[in-house]
C-alpha cells in the first residue's frame, strides 16, 4: 500500500513539475512581445496587461 502512495505522489510531482516548466516557458515567450503588441494595436498598457491576464487564464484552463 505504501508503495502505491509513493508512486502516486511521484506522478503528481512529475506532472506539476512539467506544468510549471511549460507555464514558465510560455510566459517567457509572451512577455517580450508586450511592447510589440502595444505598438501594433496602438493601444494603452491597460489593454496590453489585460491580454496577459487572459493569457494566464487560458493557460490554466488548458491544463
Amino acid at each position: 500500500m505504501n508503495e502505491v502512495v509513493q508512486r502516486k505522489n511521484r506522478s503528481i510531482l512529475l506532472l506539476l513539475s512539467i506544468s510549471a516548466f511549460f507555464a514558465s516557458l510560455n510566459q517567457n515567450i509572451y512577455s517580450p512581445m508586450l511592447p510589440l503588441i502595444r505598438d501594433t494595436f496602438d493601444t494603452t498598457i491597460f489593454w496590453v496587461n489585460l491580454t496577459v491576464s487572459g493569457f494566464i487564464f487560458l493557460l490554466q484552463l488548458c491544463k
